[in-house]
């Protein structure tokens, strides 16, 4: 099991590597006829117009749908698609918990790790984003953010309200469930046809007023979450991820759900025994601990049943090594999600940064501090390398080279899940979606109503499943 109480420095020290003059590189926009200075030239370009891409996606992403994506951003206009329209023009509320569950969401927005529920102010202002300026509100009002970003320019203000507070549940019970897996076809880089498996990782849950779902997809990256870069000099071919638009809240949503698959008597016992204003064990970010009876052992031995029925490790997760191997991830060792995408601002080095973060069960820690059970111990990490020397290929989990993942990662853990996030609506074709009916444009692979009719309510909202 590894050590997780220092900070685990990867690869030492990057070194900046100068282009020599003989390099040649081919990226989509380069003109390989020009001379080698002219090459360099074009290609340092090209990797600064895709560095303030991914800075731009990178909090764009999770306010827009994820259709939206593209390289050619910087003269278009958006729609939000973050939280619900407010009376005011311009408004959108976004229903959470408490105050620190609004902090962590706007925390989440900027990727800062300075912000919570003391911050009373704080100023996100980047000229290749826009302006963000946080304040913390008072009674109804947990917070607000006031929104300049030039693409969206019909977003003014993010206001964050308490879910008790903004009447947003819902009579009836929701289609999906924790768990639930729908699957498209997308095209895959080089026109091939792939297939996404999407994970129901937060869903539509009225007794929480959580009035949409949320999804996210490990398998395989399409397309247009590629960036592909191959030198026809050193013959360097690799593919890095882009435009994921993830973030902490679903990617810890997506830790702590797996352990309940797998384990789900002792994630019962510890949200039933921590999840109290001494230990502070959160229950899926911001549900109510007091509702667990929605979500008890027996809701998640039924969906570990339902997994394992469909091969699920294999379809969503891409892995292969079975489930007892999966457990013991769980239990002895961690998760790694890599999130964000890629930074690559280079004026003369191939210097390349990804996103990396782990979630792991704290029974295994030294410590033993309850608020950290249930996979609620993270670590995340900036994971910097020269990608001249180490041509490598993102676009499916677990596929890189053994010995390629050694060298860039600086350990031997094969399978790094890369994670992007969608809302139910947007992955409804034409955002057409409602939440007591199945989702349009997608199919149902696995869905828990379907496997267990003995649970479901029949169009009345969620029942207590049986003990």
């Amino acid at each position: 099991m590894m050590t997780r109480q220092v900070y685990k420095k990867m690869l030492m020290a990057a070194m900046v590597v100068v282009i020599g003059m003989g390099m040649g590189s081919c990226v989509d926009n380069i003109d390989n006829s020009t001379t080698p200075s002219e090459k360099e030239q074009q290609e340092q370009q090209a990797a600064a117009q895709q560095a303030r891409a991914e800075k731009f996606w990178d909090v764009v992403s999770q306010l827009v749908d994820i259709d939206d994506y593209t390289d050619d951003y910087e003269d278009m206009t958006f729609e939000p698609v973050y939280g619900l329209e407010g009376s005011e023009a311009g408004t959108r509320y976004v229903y959470t918990n408490d105050m620190a569950t609004a902090a962590a969401r706007f925390a989440d927005l900027v990727e800062r790790d300075d912000i919570d529920e003391n911050t009373q102010t704080y100023t996100y202002d980047d000229p290749d984003v826009g302006k963000l300026v946080y304040t913390k509100g008072t009674g109804r009002i947990l917070a607000t953010v006031e929104v300049s970003i030039k693409q969206i320019p019909s977003l003014k203000k993010i206001v964050y309200v308490p879910g008790a507070y903004a009447n947003a549940t819902f009579n009836y019970k929701a289609y999906y469930r924790f768990g639930d897996v729908v699957m498209r076809p997308v095209d895959g880089y080089g026109g091939e046809k792939v297939t996404e498996y999407w994970i129901c990782v937060r869903p539509s849950f009225g007794p929480e007023g959580k009035g949409d779902s949320h999804w996210v997809c490990l398998n395989v990256l399409p397309k247009k979450n590629v960036w592909h870069y191959y030198s026809d000099n050193s013959k360097l071919d690799y593919y890095l991820p882009t435009k994921l638009g993830t973030n902490k809240e679903h990617m810890q949503n997506l830790a702590e759900m797996l352990y309940a698959i797998y384990y789900p008597t002792e994630w019962f016992e510890n949200i039933n025994q921590y999840a109290n204003n001494v230990f502070n064990l959160k229950m899926f970010n911001d549900f109510d601990p007091g509702k667990v009876r929605y979500h008890n052992q027996h809701f998640w031995k039924n969906v570990q049943e339902g997994w394992k029925g469909f091969n699920m490790l294999y379809y969503a997760l891409n892995y292969d090594e079975g489930e007892e191997a999966f457990k013991d991830l769980l239990k002895e060792s961690s998760l790694h999600f890599l999130h964000k995408g890629y930074s690559w601002w280079t004026k003369s080095s191939w210097i390349c940064t990804v996103y990396d973060a782990e979630y792991y069960n704290s029974t295994n820690n030294q410590y033993r501090d309850p608020q950290f059970y249930n996979m609620h111990n993270t670590f995340f990490e900036d994971i910097t390398h020269d990608m001249q020397t180490l041509p490598v290929d993102f676009r499916k989990a677990g596929q890189i080279d053994s010995e390629k993942y050694l060298d860039f990662f600086g350990e031997y853990e094969p399978y790094r899940w890369v994670v992007r996030h969608a809302t139910g609506k947007e992955l409804a074709t034409g955002g057409s979606y409602k939440v007591n009916q199945a989702i349009p444009g997608v199919m149902e692979f696995y869905r828990y109503y379907s496997c267990y009719p003995q649970d479901d309510p029949n169009g009345q909202p969620e029942v207590t499943p049986a003990p």
